[in-house]
């Protein structure tokens, strides 16, 4: 393993970089074991509040029932509100992005990716590619996971193709290929929470996150246990020119 190879995987991998987003992966996890493991007992009480009420407008409630009803539906309220913020734990992500060259980020994802899978990762670069504007922790983690998910559990040495194109059709957007399917038709069941189409990798609705987060999409498929992925980026004069979000 070359030099640079080596401290491509250490930023990618075992820095604060790394860490920042890791963290956020972390967070996105928890919150969504909360929210399944809050879901069914609030859904429960929300039925029961329901059926106190009726009951009370049939049949009329003792002293105090009214308030307690009430008291007990605000409460509900509020728990629903914060389980619904609490279970996007990448809305806590701010991005710092910077405008940069989106070659110079494929090749060092790619050679990363080549490291830790032991898959031949070849990267085409189409034409000359307008510069980005990218957080580059989260998109060049986003980049890998989706990587490693089109390696999936093939053998080692097995081919990958990652190619990138400059789409004036587009809106001057940026297209990144990964993959040998086709993703024009997205198959939204893999954006299912934990859902991996190889163990232990990035979650695929985090990397999709990401990828919005940046305005811009992102569209999967899945054959034989790979996935194919297109992610379609705004160029840096696009997020210039539009009106800023939440970032």
């Amino acid at each position: 393993m070359s030099e640079e190879s080596l401290a491509d995987t250490l930023t990618l991998m075992n820095t604060p970089a790394a860490r920042r987003v890791d963290s956020l992966v972390a967070a996105e996890e928890m919150a969504l074991e909360a929210t399944h493991a809050i879901k069914n007992p609030l859904a429960t009480m929300v039925l029961a509040v329901g059926r106190i009420e009726r009951s009370i407008a049939t049949d009329g409630a003792p002293n105090g029932m009214v308030t307690a009803v009430k008291h007990l539906k605000e409460a509900v309220s509020k728990l629903s509100v914060a389980m619904e913020r609490y279970g996007d734990a990448s809305s806590w992500l701010h991005l710092e992005p910077h405008e940069i060259d989106l070659d110079t980020v494929l090749t060092t994802v790619a050679r990363v990716a080549r490291h830790t899978t032991g898959a031949d990762i070849r990267v085409e670069i189409h034409g000359e590619l307008p510069r980005v504007r990218l957080d580059l922790d989260y998109m060049r983690r986003a980049l890998l996971g989706l990587i490693w998910q089109a390696v999936g559990e093939g053998p080692a040495g097995a081919r990958v193709d990652v190619s990138a194109e400059h789409d004036p059709a587009a809106g001057g957007s940026v297209v990144i290929r990964i993959g040998s399917g086709d993703a024009a038709a997205s198959d939204e069941r893999l954006l299912r929470p934990f859902k991996h189409v190889a163990p232990e990798r990035f979650d695929l609705g985090l990397a999709r996150r990401i990828v919005e987060l940046h305005r811009g999409s992102l569209r999967l498929a899945e054959s034989g246990g790979r996935i194919a992925a297109c992610v379609t980026l705004p160029s840096a004069a696009t997020a210039r020119a539009a009106p800023e979000g939440r970032t």
